[in-house]
């Protein structure tokens, strides 16, 4: 890695650790509460400036392909972190407004950011070096066909977006099925509307399943073209 992508990389760390920083002065992160709701001291203003530490982070360490892997690599091991403290700390809080949801999102989006940055860091758009497949680029056409192959082999960031569009599917699906459920089963004064989760959680089933069908069908699909486009063009297999 170049010089300049080291100070990027360097940039986006200090970046990252600033908004951790902000976050426990602004007491977002509580190691100490039992109560549930994060003790409702936190500062708003400090989560705010957070938030902006954090999306500058990785603005800094996207022109940079490892810049990015390494920015999520911290992310994955901060979330990862966050998993452990969960799991092994009952004073451990993650609390945007006032109750536990946040801690929720905050893992969903470290976890996603975290491995986007590494699928496009580790497969980055632009081929970078010949590298095993130089017996395949000695044709008229190498640069054109070394980028071809190239995409066709980045199945981690393919990965990264199913994934993120199987999750934020999920979760509109939760919101609208408990929306949909309050409106037709809650009366006034019933207990009904306890079992809105329930009905937010078969929602949000159903679009996991279906987002997983269709991603079959596209890989499915994607797989046949390619074969075709292979046979077609009497080139031998990119896998």
């Amino acid at each position: 890695m170049s010089l300049h992508g080291q100070r990027r990389t360097g940039v986006s760390l200090v970046l990252l650790a600033l908004g951790l920083g902000f976050l426990f002065a602004g007491r977002f992160v509580q190691f100490d509460d039992t109560s549930g709701v994060g003790g409702g001291e936190w500062i708003l203003p400090l989560g705010l400036l957070a938030i902006v530490a954090a999306v500058a982070s990785i603005v800094v360490a996207w022109p940079e392909p490892k810049a990015r892997l390494r920015t999520g690599i911290a992310l994955v091991v901060l979330f990862a972190g966050v998993l452990w403290q969960l799991v092994g700390d009952d004073g451990f809080r993650f609390v945007w407004h006032r109750d536990e949801g946040g801690l929720v999102l905050f893992e969903f989006v470290l976890g996603l950011t975290g491995f986007g940055l590494i699928a496009t860091g580790a497969q980055p758009a632009e081929p970078d070096g010949p590298g095993p497949m130089a017996e395949e680029l000695r044709a008229a056409d190498a640069e054109r066909q070394k980028y071809r192959v190239h995409q066709e082999r980045r199945w981690m960031v393919r990965a990264w977006l199913y994934l993120c569009g199987t999750a934020v599917l999920t979760l509109l699906a939760f919101a609208i099925g408990i929306s949909v459920y309050e409106s037709t089963e809650c009366d006034d004064g019933s207990n009904q509307c306890d079992l809105a989760v329930v009905g937010g959680m078969a929602w949000a089933v159903t679009a996991f399943v279906a987002g997983v069908v269709a991603i079959t069908i596209a890989e499915c699909v994607r797989a046949i073209r390619r074969d075709r486009a292979r046979r077609t063009s009497g080139e031998p297999g990119d896998e």
